[in-house]
């Protein structure tokens, strides 16, 4: 997290073991609703790794 306000980034990965189980975790989409939010009010891009169901995409979509 340190890392957020050290360096100039402009994309925030999110790791596909929190999209693995999006779908049946909602700790994992709570995660990764975090995630995007924070990065957002950071003026940071996301990115999710391993997305691999319509879903999957449809949730992180309406995540933002």
């Amino acid at each position: 997290m340190s890392y957020l306000k050290k360096f100039d980034i402009d994309y925030l990965k999110i790791d596909q073991t929190f999209v693995r189980n999006l779908i049946h975790s909602a700790k994992d989409l709570a995660l990764c609703e975090a995630i995007i939010v924070m990065a957002h009010k950071l003026g940071i891009k996301v990115i999710a790794e391993g997305v691999e169901t319509r879903e999957q995409r449809d949730l992180l979509m309406a995540a933002g």
